[in-house]
């Protein structure tokens, strides 16, 4: 989160980045082995469970290459991921298209995943 394009163009203000993020997410320097061992990325092997995944293709606060990573990590172990992109969303659906397809897909994952279908 603080290097790389996301800090350049993300929406967060500098101010937030420098005094922000380091309080309520961690030191970059001084927490750097804390935020690399609970970092997503480095945990995704342990997800064993099914995992549905959604992501706007505009968004600035979680840009799409960050969910392209963690995909790439946790497919890696895991066959049961589900991914959505909605290229023209930002950070939440605004489309009310969008809206209904990702709470239909919700309610799909959910049923097959721990509803009546379970395991079907």
């Amino acid at each position: 989160m603080y290097t790389g394009a996301w800090s350049r163009a993300s929406d967060l203000t500098d101010q937030w980045k420098a005094y922000g993020m380091p309080e309520l997410i961690g030191d970059r320097v001084k927490d750097a082995a804390q935020l690399k061992a609970t970092s997503p990325i480095e945990q995704a092997a342990r997800i064993t469970q099914p995992v549905l995944l959604a992501y706007g293709g505009v968004d600035r606060r979680v840009p799409l290459y960050h969910g392209q990573k963690f995909h790439d990590a946790v497919t890696k172990t895991n066959r049961n991921v589900e991914w959505i992109e909605y290229p023209e969303e930002g950070h939440g659906w605004h489309l009310p298209k969008n809206s209904v397809d990702f709470w239909n897909r919700v309610e799909a994952f959910l049923d097959k995943n721990i509803g009546p279908n379970a395991g079907r």
